[in-house]
This record gives C-alpha cells, sequence and structure tokens, in this order.
C-alpha cells in the first residue's frame, strides 16, 4: 500500500513538472501509447534507460540473427532510451514501461503474454514481478549488477525469488543474490565489453577528425562536465576535442577554451584549430579511435561515464576519483591502462606519461578477457 502511495506521488511530481521540463514531458507523454498495438507473444527486454540498452543490444543482436521469425519488444523507463531505441530500429515496438501501478501492470502483462522477460543490470519492480510469475513469464535478469549498497532489495526478497534466473556479471553480485537464498544465478560477465567490441568493429571512418589530428597527439575528453574543462591549460600544446555530457555546456566551452565548433568545421579550417568541441551527438564513441589519450568525465561527481568505448581501441584512460563503483575503471588503473587524477597537475603529468609510453596491447588484451557474455546468455537462455 505504502509503495503503490508513492509511485502516485512520484507520478504527480513527474505531471508537475512535465509542465515546464520537456524529459518530464516525455515520460508522461510517452506512457499514453504503451498500451497501443503491443506485440503478443513477443520476446521482452526491459531497460532503465540508453545504458542499460546498449548492455542489452548484443544480446538483441543474437537473437534478431538466430530467431529472426521472433517479435521483440523493448521497454524503457527513461525518454533518452526510448527515443534512440527508435531510431536504432532493433525490435518491432517499443515502448514506455507502465508505472508500477499492480492493476495497471498486470493487465500489461496480460495483454502482452510475452514469450519471455529480460530485465536489464537492475531495474526491478516488485508488481511487474509478481504480475510476469503470476502469468508464468519466465523472467531473467541480464547483466546483473548487485551490492549490500542497494538496501531495498532486502525488501524486495520475495518478488526476486520469482525470477527465472540471474545472469550476473561477478562474483560479488551472485554472493548477495544468494544471501536471499536463491540459487539460480550464473555469472557471466558483462556485455558492455560485446557491445564496444562490436562498435569497434562498425566504427565510423570520420575524416575531418583525422584532418585535425594530423601528425600531432590528439586527446579526447569525453561526456565532460564544466569542472572537467578547468583541469585543462589554458592553451594546450596538443591536439584537443571535447564532447560535452550536455550539449547545453557548448557556448560556455567555446567562450573558455576559443575552439572551433565540429558543426562548423570543414576541411579548410579544422587543421588550423587546436581545439574541436563536438557540438553533436552519436560521434563520440568514434572519435577516441583516433585519441592517443581519452579523458572520460563524471568521476567529479554522480559517477564515472563509460570509459569501455575509448578502452576498445587499446586507448589509455584518465578519469577523476569517483571511480569506484565502477570494477572496469580499477582493473584498467591495474593493467596500467588508466590513471585517476585530482588536479590540474596531475592531468597533465598523467598526459605527458601516455604520450611517452601507450599501453595499447595491455588495455586490448584486458578488453578481450571480458568478452563472451552475450553469448553465454543467449545459449543459456534461447538453447
Amino acid at each position: 500500500m505504502l509503495y503503490t502511495l508513492g509511485i502516485w506521488i512520484y507520478e504527480l511530481g513527474i505531471r508537475l513538472a512535465s509542465l515546464w521540463n520537456p524529459k518530464a514531458k516525455a515520460f508522461i507523454n510517452g506512457r499514453k501509447e504503451s498500451f497501443s498495438n503491443l506485440p503478443e507473444g513477443a520476446i521482452w527486454m526491459h531497460c532503465a534507460s540508453l545504458g542499460e540498452f546498449e548492455q542489452g543490444r548484443t544480446l538483441l543482436e543474437y537473437i534478431k540473427k538466430e530467431k529472426p521469425e521472433e517479435k521483440i519488444l523493448i521497454t524503457f523507463y527513461s525518454p533518452s532510451g526510448y527515443e534512440n531505441a527508435q531510431i536504432e530500429g532493433i525490435a518491432d515496438a517499443v515502448r514506455y514501461l507502465p508505472l508500477d501501478y499492480p492493476l495497471r501492470i498486470k493487465r500489461w502483462v496480460t495483454v502482452l503474454q510475452p514469450q519471455c522477460l529480460l530485465l536489464v543490470k537492475n531495474d526491478l519492480w516488485p508488481n511487474l514481478l509478481k504480475a510476469t510469475k503470476g502469468e508464468n513469464v519466465p523472467t531473467h535478469i541480464i547483466s546483473g549488477r548487485f551490492s549490500p549498497k542497494q538496501k531495498h532489495l532486502k525488501w524486495m526478497q520475495q518478488p526476486l525469488k520469482g525470477i527465472t534466473h540471474f545472469w550476473v556479471q561477478d562474483e560479488t553480485s551472485a554472493k548477495h543474490i544468494r544471501s536471499f537464498g536463491i540459487r539460480q544465478i550464473t555469472v557471466v560477465g558483462d556485455s558492455r565489453f560485446d557491445r564496444v567490441y562490436a562498435n569497434v568493429k562498425n566504427n565510423r571512418d570520420l575524416p575531418l577528425i583525422q584532418t585535425f589530428k594530423g601528425k600531432e597527439k590528439l586527446v579526447v575528453m569525453g561526456s565532460t562536465w564544466p569542472v572537467d574543462i578547468s583541469l585543462l591549460e589554458e592553451k594546450p600544446t596538443y591536439k584537443l576535442i571535447v564532447a560535452p555530457h550536455d550539449l547545453k555546456y557548448v557556448p560556455d566551452i567555446k567562450k573558455q577554451l576559443k575552439g572551433l565548433l565540429y558543426s562548423q568545421a570543414n576541411e579548410g579550417n579544422v587543421r588550423d584549430h587546436q581545439v574541436l568541441i563536438i557540438d553533436n551527438i552519436g560521434l563520440l564513441a568514434s572519435i577516441y579511435k583516433y585519441a592517443d589519450v581519452a579523458y572520460i568525465g563524471g568521476a567529479y561527481g554522480s559517477g564515472l561515464h563509460n570509459i569501455l568505448e575509448a578502452a576498445a581501441y587499446g586507448c589509455p584512460l584518465l578519469f577523476g576519483p569517483k571511480y569506484h563503483n565502477f570494477p572496469e575503471a580499477a582493473e584498467l588503473i591495474g593493467v596500467g591502462g588508466a590513471i585517476s587524477i585530482n588536479n590540474k597537475k596531475t592531468f597533465q603529468k598523467a598526459i605527458s606519461y601516455y604520450f611517452d609510453k601507450a599501453p595499447k596491447d595491455d588495455i586490448l588484451q584486458y578488453c578481450e578477457s571480458k568478452r563472451g557474455a552475450s553469448e553465454k546468455m543467449w545459449q543459456g537462455i534461447f538453447n
């Protein structure tokens, strides 16, 4: 009862915010179409947001290749993943997951009658799990990651026991789930490594970036926040590309660094600039291919952004101090492929170090050793 009240209060808050916030408006308006033209009997994958979609995508591609006759439904909690999946066209239908009201979510599952539900990582909803169990829908956790810090799992023990199988990233996750008396667990690794490997195989050539770099060393600062930009010298001695986490920061970055916007760059003017600012979406993963060093933002704030996109090219990495919830960051530090920096001086020192000593082979070997989670889940669930 309290849980349902909490959902109601949350929805009310989102509705109020939708009056001025575009993301909140998309959250509300998108759910008006949740029940329309549902593909009955589909293989259903649920992702909280864009990151989880990328995490589950390689498994989806296995399904599309090996079971082309099956319909695929992807649901999202947030707008970012929803919009991206619609563009990609990998699914027969993309919908927002209805809010977790008991009757609403039960009706959704009853109408859909999915072949199975694949929940990516740890976006768990008690009434959803109750509904899938009630309809005998096989439910799998994909690339799950769990820890004792997730206090809410203690009161979700009963719904968790109804899950068909947990396919988790590491032994820490498996141990935590076992503490609830659950035994249907397999450690498969992190499917993000499969995804970034696929990105490298299918990367885009960006001649304009190559022209900008020329024969000089290139540092790419990806997913940056304002605090990350403060690490830079006023006039870097190397070529620099900055791709902010949010495009709203582009004007301030341009003012501070006197850089050229990618949207205004061409073969004639790009080589004459020292700083290039990426002011569109979708290029960063391919830009890392040209980097000699990559700095990944977020680790001075709420958390480190995706470092694997750059690591997949063997690019040495720099990031701030708040990386401890990201095991791949600690592991890459361990193999010499990454350095955590905490001020402008260590930032410049680390760049110089990696310009002289690039541990590309060690980074690539690490990434290669982590591949294979998607195939293991494919074999375990569908074969």
